[in-house]
């Protein structure tokens, strides 16, 4: 009786601290709305029907992949989930992602706290692919895949805590208007990391402002190709706008290359940090700021450009350790006519402030224009600055060597230029791919010593099981205090 009341209190402790949510299934062409939604062989078949439900911290609302929704109607995420307990969107099955398309205006809307976003494509709605608007925190989008949309491809504004992870962004906009692939307004302590953004119509890929209130976070790991070669498309890869005090933006470790403008700002901001971005050809500049205090750049390589540096007043307060190459124009220009074609002729503004550990070498990548990693020669081994980063864009822990390299990726001994073009591909251009095999290796190694242990437990309880039959009944404290006691001595 004892045993079976302890055994009651500890379920009960157990799902007061875990809550666990309802899964729900949504099949476009086999679902009924008139089933429960429970599993796969009840799924519901439409939007309409998802949107009409009340959703409970904790529940997963899985979409079939292979399927697509055509539906005029936009998915409305307006169901809060908790700390640690979102209500999460995904997909369930094999095969393509879940498609979204054909929506009248957004495809779909993000209007709730804590509500996770993924596996999802969305493409050719009437709007924005995504849409967020309002004070909401900790909201995550990730993994999805959002291409071809008139208006913005995310629109996320307002919020805090918000994330928006590995995400592939292309071809949204609309020519003549400044749509974004990526956009991320009046939001506090955003996070984009691992995204690839490319070939945005008329916008920036990748855009951070502040209209009336502080948009403040980070920019980090993201791959960005291809923006603003349109004659009339002066956009830039990365940009921060708006002059709202209490804004700043850290940009680091991102891959930049093909694009008009590789790092921009408008207005005024607190603070800028720019640190270890790789940018490579840009038919403007490199790196355009219009503010000049609170601005850190560091640990950069610009590589084939017009401008190296444009600035809108005079030096930064910080501007060091970066690698200047390859410019056609100038190196820096300061929007008031002054211009150093030379890094010796910057490397003296203000009696030497500026540039004094920055080189104009080549970086040597391993080959240029497509695998951006350093060759074992790189004068841009161990030449930067420790800025308190702690890994590159591919996860590499940071410094490898005797100091911390410049550009987007820390110099490895097996970063080698006899590597296969598919090897390159995978360690140059997915982030944490090694990081992935090596956790492969760590699986199957723990399943090995997983069955091991299950063997030789196996092993153990049959001997308990044995030696327990002279214990009698087992429904009494003495008697589990007396064969805790026999278990402690065998």
């Amino acid at each position: 009786m004892i045993k079976k009341t302890l055994l009651s209190i500890f379920l009960f402790l157990l799902i007061s601290v875990f809550s666990w949510g309802t899964d729900y299934y949504v099949d476009a062409t086999d679902g009924d709305d008139a089933k429960d939604g429970l599993s796969a062989a009840n799924a519901w078949e439409t939007i309409t029907k998802v949107n009409s439900v009340a959703f409970s911290a904790g529940d997963n609302i899985l979409f079939q992949r292979g399927e697509t929704w055509t539906d005029t109607t936009t998915l409305v995420l307006d169901n809060a989930g908790g700390s640690g307990n979102v209500i999460t969107y995904g997909a369930y099955g094999t095969g393509n992602l879940p498609k979204f398309t054909g929506m009248t205006t957004r495809g779909i809307s993000l209007l709730a706290n804590y509500i996770t976003l993924e596996n999802v494509e969305v493409y050719s709605v009437g709007g924005a692919g995504l849409y967020s608007s309002g004070a909401y925190t900790g909201i995550t989008v990730q993994n999805t895949v959002i291409h071809d949309n008139p208006g913005y491809g995310m629109w996320l504004a307002g919020g805090t805590n918000l994330l928006v992870s590995s995400n592939t962004a292309y071809q949204n906009g609309t020519e003549g208007q400044a749509y974004d692939n990526i956009h991320i307004e009046n939001s506090t302590d955003y996070v984009a990391e691992y995204n690839v953004s490319y070939d945005c119509q008329d916008g920036s890929e990748l855009d951070a402002s502040d209209d009336g209130a502080a948009c403040t976070g980070i920019w980090r790991y993201n791959i960005i190709y291809r923006t603003g070669w349109d004659a009339d498309n002066v956009a830039a890869s990365i940009k921060m706008s708006g002059d709202v005090v209490g804004t700043y933006h850290k940009v680091y470790y991102n891959l930049i290359y093909d694009v008009y403008v590789g790092i921009t700002n408008g207005g005024t901001h607190s603070q800028i940090d720019i640190w270890n971005n790789t940018i490579y050809t840009t038919a403007y500049a490199g790196i355009q700021v219009t503010q000049t205090d609170g601005l850190d750049i560091q640990n950069n390589i610009v590589h084939t450009t017009v401008r190296a540096l444009l600035l809108s007043g005079t030096a930064p307060d910080v501007c060091n350790y970066n690698n200047w190459y390859n410019w056609s124009s100038y190196l820096v220009n300061d929007h008031d006519a002054n211009t150093w074609t030379t890094l010796v002729q910057w490397q003296a503004v203000d009696a030497g402030a500026y540039a004094q550990n920055s080189i104009d070498d080549d970086p040597l990548f391993v080959n240029a224009a497509a695998d951006f990693r350093l060759q074992q020669t790189s004068p841009c081994i161990n030449a930067g600055v420790n800025v308190g980063l702690t890994k590159d864009i591919r996860g590499t822990g940071v410094p490898q060597g005797a100091g911390y390299d410049i550009g987007v990726y820390e110099y490895r001994s097996l970063d080698k230029a006899t590597k296969t073009t598919v090897t390159n591909m995978l360690l140059g251009i997915i982030p944490g791919f090694e990081t992935f095999v090596g956790l492969c290796i760590l699986s199957i190694l723990g399943n090995f010593i997983l069955l091991f242990l299950l063997y030789k437990a196996h092993n153990r309880i049959a001997r308990v099981k044995e030696d327990m039959r002279f214990f009698g009944d087992m429904d009494n404290i003495s008697a589990w205090c007396e064969l805790e006691r026999y278990l402690g001595g065998k």
